[in-house]
């Protein structure tokens, strides 16, 4: 099985080379998002060299791909553009997920979210292949 996912990784990391890179500041894995119809996008990149601990103040994970907690940081970023920018004057009270393919470490990745009322759903897209959903639902604005 190990060897299936090298040849996974490697094959995504040969075609990341034709993929530009987000910019990104800070801690931040994806960039703000831009409104497409009723989408919000944005563009996203953890690297095993910035995406954990100490490099990062607090994710860890094995380094062998984008891990859970990760990819809810992502949507939680994203979530802080919907949601009073700066102050996010909101906090999650409710999240699921649902995985279909690891997202890789070094090979940049798209989100497409729907806002509906308080809940923001994610999709995370790596090479042209849904990798995961995430749903996360806030509270009122305190």
């Amino acid at each position: 099985m190990r060897s299936l996912r090298a040849a996974s990784r490697a094959k995504a990391l040969k075609r990341a080379a034709e993929v530009p890179r987000p910019e990104l500041t800070g801690a931040r894995f994806v960039t703000p998002p831009q409104t497409e119809g009723a989408l919000l996008r944005a563009r996203g990149l953890v690297t095993s060299e910035t995406g954990f601990h100490p490099t990062h103040p607090f994710h860890t994970g094995s380094g062998d791909h984008v891990n859970a907690a990760q990819l809810f940081d992502c949507a939680l970023q994203l979530a802080s553009f919907v949601f009073n920018h700066e102050n996010m004057g909101a906090r999650c009270v409710s999240g699921a997920a649902r995985f279909s393919r690891f997202v890789e470490l070094d090979v940049p990745f798209e989100t497409q979210t729907r806002v509906r009322e308080r809940t923001l759903e994610t999709t995370v897209t790596q090479l042209g292949r849904d990798n995961c959903s995430i749903e996360m639902t806030f509270d009122a604005e305190r």
